[in-house]
């Protein structure tokens, strides 16, 4: 092997670890609550719907529509670069005896480092409105591993 190869060799390959190790995860944990449909926006874009399956569904004479309860679940969102990010959810809750739609909106913004985790929790404040709060690891490795819990697809986010 001639010596130029070598050292295009061995700069590809220092590129290919320094790419890789720019990669950060966020986990985002959805609560169990009813007739709410979840969705998520990074940097202002709808990225995905985050609607766990369903655990429960009561159905009452008097309710509209029958009350679903979707199981708590997570999603993991890998990001390719370092940097700030406006992470927001949107809950749109339809009312079951009314069928009024109410959306209640969080966001927060993160500070992306090279391979850095973040746990990132979606929680109601209030009756009308809801918040996203940071999570200590202990606190999302118990959530992760609930096994009535719901893991979603996976999210790629290409933030250059």
């Amino acid at each position: 092997m001639s010596l130029k190869r070598l050292i295009l060799a061995t700069v590809l390959a220092s590129v290919t670890v320094i790419c890789a190790s720019a990669q950060s995860k966020v986990y985002l944990f959805i609560p169990k609550v009813g007739n709410t449909d979840f969705t998520l926006f990074i940097d202002g874009e709808q990225m995905a719907k985050l609607n766990p399956p369903t655990a429960k569904t009561t159905n009452n004479s008097a309710f509209k529509i029958p009350l679903k309860q979707n199981m708590p679940g997570w999603v993991e969102i890998d990001f390719t670069n370092e940097g700030k990010v406006l992470l927001a959810v949107s809950m749109e809750y339809t009312n079951f005896m009314t069928l009024e739609k109410n959306t209640m909106q969080a966001e927060t913004q993160i500070d992306l480092n090279d391979g850095e985790t973040i746990f990132l929790e979606v929680a109601r404040k209030g009756w009308n409105d809801c918040q996203i709060k940071v999570l200590d690891e202990k606190k999302a490795t118990k959530k992760k591993n609930d096994k009535k819990s719901y893991q979603l697809p996976t999210i790629e986010v290409n933030n250059e």
